[in-house]
């Protein structure tokens, strides 16, 4: 049996954003042998329709690799082809990445768990991702208030003094 050296990490650089915010997905592949993988390709697509592709996609990749993407078919795909993971050198496993913003808005549920599903990386040397490669956004419909007030809140000439306090409530539990 032949074990497939080819594996990821999928993060956000925010994992947990407001409502309408933006949150950069990063695709980590890693190459555990001794010889590239090339022609890395994969579809990522989610069916969670309150989460998309942002407007500006910010397509980028160290894989070598091109993005496919048609925002008038659908904001909830995009495909890429022709990366390639470097080998490992000196015990030390190659890696890419790819990366894109998305766009999470107030509706829906929430978190969104981004997931390429076993075996859907492909590479020209027969190799595919061997288990999921998921990684979670949350989204917190929270926002902070902000109080203000005067005491006393009228003056009776230019140069009196007031103090004024400031209240910041942050309706989240954390």
């Amino acid at each position: 049996t032949v074990t497939s050296p080819l594996t990821g990490i999928k993060s956000f650089q925010s994992p947990v954003i407001t409502a309408n915010g933006i949150s950069r997905g990063t695709i980590e592949f890693i190459n555990s042998d001794l010889i590239p993988l090339n022609n890395l390709s994969f579809t990522d697509s989610w069916a969670q329709a309150n989460t998309q592709i942002a407007l500006v996609p910010a397509f980028d990749n160290t894989c070598g690799g091109n993005f496919t993407y048609n925002a008038a078919v659908s904001r909830r795909s995009f495909s890429f082809a022709g990366g390639q993971v470097p080998p490992q050198v000196g015990g030390v496993s190659g890696r890419c990445r790819v990366s894109f913003d998305v766009v999470m808005d107030g509706s829906g549920s929430s978190p969104f768990t981004n997931t390429l599903l076993a075996n859907t990386v492909t590479t020209a040397e027969g190799f595919s991702n061997p288990a999921n490669i998921s990684g979670p956004l949350a989204r917190i419909t929270h926002s902070l208030t902000i109080l203000k007030s005067f005491n006393p809140l009228a003056l009776l000439s230019v140069g009196d003094p007031s103090i004024l306090t400031v209240t910041i409530g942050n309706p989240a539990a954390s």
